[in-house]
């Protein structure tokens, strides 16, 4: 290089330290066009170019290289302006050319590995470094290398596989390094170890970390880890480990409890320990939280297997997709895919031509198939010498064929083998043969070599049980279900035992734990059995979410639609188990329960021709079906109630024949209490008819045995007599039902109420009396017992037994509206009595009087109050508004009497309250100034007061027949008169002229009647009506005239 470059070279390099770039580049330019190949003009236009264009500086940097055997200079330039991807090549060169400077370009390599995305280049120099000679000069270059490498891989997140030996080499050298990285180079080591499949070196450098960092989970869960993963025994966990493995679960479950892999390697444990219950429990858990891991899912089937829960297993193993022995196995238990069985073992011995277990598994599965292949495989079992497994399958082939017990014995009776299938076998063939204790102990030997076998327990319950050892039994089958919850025949007897206990609580508790396990249809008994309980139990809204749960598996279960259906009936929505019994109706027409359910319902809902229609179907199919004949007389006996309320009393006694027809053939079919107390309800009902319409016609044994018609009608009195032998012949049935008791009190009750004997009368209270008491003492808490026994009691006279019943019967039922309305009967009484009281003329008889009017209030106020808590238990029970709207007329508050009476005759019909509201509407009509005002003239012709009282009265009469009173028949001739019915007020006023008692009574009839003819133009009737006045008034007289004067001008006309 000539002296002008070099000075030119020292003007460029000032100039550029002088921040004079134009200068320099232009110096520099000058040079290597005098000098292309001048080295250090090209650094320098690198490193004015660097700061304004890393492109030319690139530019005449890799210029530089060209023209130098030690370009240092342009590489550290170089390295600064060009793009990431490229500095791993130059840092390479740089340290070829500077060895020394090692760590600085150990760094810079690290460095650049955030920025790039493919390490393949740095991997590559920091192994071409780890492969120089480790003498002196190079040990704490290869040291840094494997330091750098190592923090390399920290930082990645993925490592590729063909980096995973220098990676694991680096870690392995730095992994004893005191730095803030090393738990984390422990971390990616064992990760890295695992990739590598590595699993001893993982474990032993796993405890190496726990040993350094005691509080860290991270290498306990790799020891958990691999610990789980070697239970299928395709890897065997190092003998140190295995020693010490629950010590590291504890530690990994003392610092992080729900760690899934600590519990689950704690499961695994357990059962490897023999402790499967506590083991499944473990794994239960983990499998709740992470449903769709494998390996726990595994542990769980083999969990299954081994306690015998083969559904539950293979059902595992199905959606694994897995198909080994084990599957087989189940197959083979439940008898179930049996060709896939067979399929799985002749796989396996394919490969394992020697196995005696899966040829005793296939010969198993080929006996169930029935198949002729069994022969060839029980002689390769005994041409390969197994000649025990060979009579084992001649055993089970012989009792599952033939179910020769003999034969059997006699082809295991020496059999030397402790295996499972084989002691239950032989234990199972002698209790067939009867040979109890000898089974006994072969269970008792199954059970303890094999304690985790549910089978071995179930059979020793059943050995238990032909020894009438009931505890025993008990014991056993609940070991049983504990192993196996779902094993059917343990879980129903159990259930059948502590149902028979009443211990329905663990009724529940094991059905409950049966169906958490249940996944597909082909448990779904348990679903309805469990359903099926809570019906037994009442806990019907349990019982509809179950029979849901039932019908997801299979929406064409038609019992378990039925069972839903039933759910609801119980639960009282009918609507909603009428739509599913109809459904089934029409899916299945042979469903005769579904038909009566149907019918039943339609009685339930007040359905009740519909109902009957229903019925008669059942009956044209099967005559014969009792619960049909039951539940069509129901429905005609309880149209017949609604009839009676719209007062279509004829129509009833119809209805209540039919109800009776039905009834007496349900009964002669089958004598049951609840038929005869059904017919002895429905003769009731017909007995207390108005006398003209009490008539039935009955079976001839009914009432007289002796009588030879088939078929005889009864009347008023007869019919109670044949009702009571109804309901004695039902206690004869149920002598402790005490509603038979208190139904054939009431009889007695209503016959002696309805006789005018007083003699009879007393004789039939007395007996109802004895009867209700029958009932008390054999349900001494039902309130109606103790108001019945309070009504007897009034009417025989003894008010403070009465009261004292009353108020028992209230004390059992705060809110039985009858017994407050008896109770207030019986106040409203006691003022009536204060009233009728007799006092003797004297001094003091005003002082006297008042004080029995204040007495009388006083009953009338309490009598108010117990109609009122009545009217509060039952706005609708008519007896208390009678009683109401007597009180107020008592208390003189006729208006509110009035509206009170009113309202009765809106709520039902009732003789007292016809009569109180005729009263008050014959006395408003026929008070003229009162019907001037408005509000009287609008409860006559707004609320059809005359209409309303007149049909109720009339009822009143016909209900009371020949008993009905005077005073009743005047207060319908007169709503008759004035409703222009003279005919009927006419008959009216006649038959109350008949029975009148006094003079005046007499008079006041005459008159009335006389009137009733004049409007019919019968004047001679009505001249001999008013002739039998005796007193004559201005009104008689009157009419008497105008009749002589119409009936001479009918005779004579002008």
């Amino acid at each position: 290089m000539s002296s002008d470059i070099k000075q030119s070279l020292k003007d460029a390099n000032s100039a550029f330290r002088n921040k004079e770039n134009d200068k320099a580049i232009r110096i520099c330019k000058e040079v290597i066009k005098k000098d292309p190949g001048n080295y250090m003009a090209h650094v320098l236009m690198g490193a004015i170019y660097q700061n304004s264009s890393k492109a030319e500086a690139e530019k005449y940097l890799r210029k530089a290289l060209t023209l130098s055997k030690e370009p240092i200079s342009a590489l550290q330039g170089l390295a600064t302006c060009v793009a990431p991807e490229y500095c791993p090549e130059i840092y390479g060169k740089l340290l070829e050319l500077t060895p020394n400077k090692f760590e600085e370009l150990h760094s810079k390599l690290l460095r650049t590995s955030t920025e790039i995305s493919d390490i393949s280049t740095l991997v590559r120099i920091y192994e071409k470094e780890l492969s120089l000679a480790p003498n002196g000069d190079n040990a704490k270059r290869i040291e840094s290398a494997y330091l750098h490498l190592s923090e390399l891989l920290l930082k990645q997140k993925e490592v590729d596989e063909k980096f995973s030996n220098i990676f694991s080499d680096s870690l392995m050298h730095t992994l004893h390094m005191k730095d803030v990285y090393q738990q984390e180079r422990y971390k990616k080591y064992l990760r890295l170890l695992n990739d590598m499949g590595q699993k001893d070196l993982l474990i032993e450098k796993a405890i190496e970390m726990h040993d350094l960092f005691k509080n860290d989970n991270y290498p306990l869960e790799w020891i958990c880890k691999i610990y789980v993963e070697s239970f299928d025994a395709a890897y065997c966990l190092p003998s140190g480990i295995t020693d010490k493995i629950s010590y590291y679960i504890e530690s990994l479950l003392e610092k992080y409890p729900t760690s899934s892999i600590g519990l689950l390697s704690k499961g695994l444990n357990l059962l490897n320990e023999g402790m499967v219950i506590e083991a499944r429990e473990i794994v239960d858990c983990v499998i709740k939280e992470t449903p769709n891991w494998a390996t726990a899912l595994q542990i769980m089937a083999k969990i299954h297997f081994k306690t015998e829960a083969y559904d539950l297993a293979s059902n595992i193993w199905e959606h694994l997709n897995v198909r080994n022995a084990d599957l087989a196995s189940c197959y083979v238990e439940q008898e179930y895919q049996l060709d896939n069985a067979v399929k799985i073992c002749k796989t396996i011995l394919k490969e394992k031509s020697d196995d005696p277990a899966r040829y005793v598994l296939l010969g198993k599965a080929q006996i169930l198939q029935k198949s002729k292949e069994v022969e060839e495989t029980m002689n390769l079992l005994e041409k390969l010498g197994y000649t025990s497994e060979v009579n084992y399958l001649k055993a089970f082939s012989t009792v599952r064929d033939n179910k020769n017990y003999e034969e059997a014995f006699g082809l295991i009776e020496k059999q030397t083998s402790k295996a499972l299938d084989t002691l239950l076998l032989k234990g199972e063939i002698l209790y067939h043969l009867e040979k109890t204790n000898a089974s006994l102990l072969c269970f008792k030997q199954a059970n303890e070599l094999y304690p985790w076998s549910s089978r071995s327990f179930f059979w020793l319950s059943r050995a238990y049980k032909a020894m009438d050892d009931d505890a025993a039994e008990v014991t056993a089958l609940e070991r049983c279900i504990v192993l196996n919850p779902i094993q059917r025949e343990a879980l129903l007897r159990l259930c059948s035992v502590y149902r028979a206990e009443g211990r329905s609580d663990k009724v529940e508790e094991l059905l409950l734990q049966g169906v958490s396990h249940v996944k597909d249809s082909n448990m779904k008994w348990m679903w309805l059995q469990l359903g099926l309980h809570y019906i037994s139990v009442d806990k019907n809204d349990n019982a509809i979410n179950t029979f849901r749960t039932l019908l997801r598996f299979d929406k064409r279960d038609f019992l378990g639609w039925e069972c839903l259906a039933d759910a609801y009936f119980n639960n009282g929505s009918y609507s909603s188990a009428l739509k599913i019994y109809q459904r089934i109706v029409e899916e299945t027409e042979d469903n005769i329960y579904c038909k009566y359910q149907v019918a039943n319902i339609k009685t339930i809902l007040g359905q009740y021709t519909e109902a009957i229609g229903c019925f008669k179907v059942i009956l044209d199919y099967h005559p014969m079906y009792v619960p049909a004949l039951k539940g069509i007389a129901e429905a005609h006996f309880s149209l017949g109630n609604v009839l009676m309320r719209q007062r279509r009393l004829g129509s009833m006694r119809d209805q209540l024949q039919k109800a009776a027809f039905y009834a007496t053939r349900a009964c002669e079919l089958k004598s049951v209490c609840c038929h005869w107390a059904l017919l002895g309800n429905i003769l009731l009902k017909v007995a207390n008819l108005p006398r003209n319409l009490a008539s039935i016609d009955v079976r001839s044994y009914l009432y007289s045995p002796d009588n030879t018609d088939d078929v005889i009608g009864v009347n008023g009195d007869e019919i109670f007599e044949v009702s009571s032998r109804c309901f004695l012949r039902a206690i004869k049935e149920n002598a402790e039902d005490g509603l038979l008791w208190y139904n054939l009190a009431v009889c007695l009750y209503l016959r002696g109420c309805r006789i005018s004997d007083k003699m009879l009368k007393q004789e039939y209270l007395r007996k109802a009396m004895l009867y209700v008491k029958q009932s008390i003492a054999l349900k001494s808490n039902r309130w109606q017992n103790w108001n019945m026994l309070g009504a007897i009691s009034v009417k025989l006279g003894n008010v403070c037994q009465a009261l004292h019943c009353f108020v028992k019967a209230l004390r059992l039922n705060k809110t039985s509206a009858m017994a407050w309305c008896n109770l207030g009967l019986m106040y409203l009484n006691e003022g009536e009595k204060w009233l009728k009281y007799h006092v003797d003329d004297g001094e003091s008889q005003e002082a006297v009087l008042e004080e029995l009017r204040n007495l009388s209030i006083v009953a009338l106020r309490s009598a108010n109050k117990a109609f009122g808590r009545s009217q509060q238990s039952n706005h609708e029970y008519l007896n208390a508004w009678i009683g109401q709207a007597i009180t107020a007329e008592r208390l003189e508050k006729m208006e509110s009497a009035m509206d009170l009476f009113r309202h009765c005759t809106q709520l039902e019909y009732h003789v007292e309250a016809a009569m109180g509201y005729s009263r008050f509407v014959c006395s408003l009509i026929n008070d003229p100034e009162k019907l001037k005002e408005g509000r009287y003239q609008y409860y006559i012709q707004s609320m059809f007061a005359l209409p309303r009282a007149h049909d109720s009265i009339t009822w009143s009469i016909v209900d009371q027949g020949e008993n009905a009173s005077a005073v009743a028949l005047c207060l319908q001739g007169c709503l008759s008169y004035k409703s222009k019915l003279y005919h009927a007020a006419s008959e009216a006023f006649e038959k109350a002229l008949k029975i009148a008692k006094t003079p005046h009574d007499r008079d006041l009839i005459a008159c009335n009647l006389g009137y009733c003819k004049i409007k019919q133009n019968k004047f001679n009737e009505a001249i001999d009506a008013f002739e039998k006045v005796q007193k004559t008034t201005f009104r008689s007289s009157f009419g008497l005239a105008f009749s002589y004067y119409k009936g001479t001008l009918h005779i004579f006309p002008p």
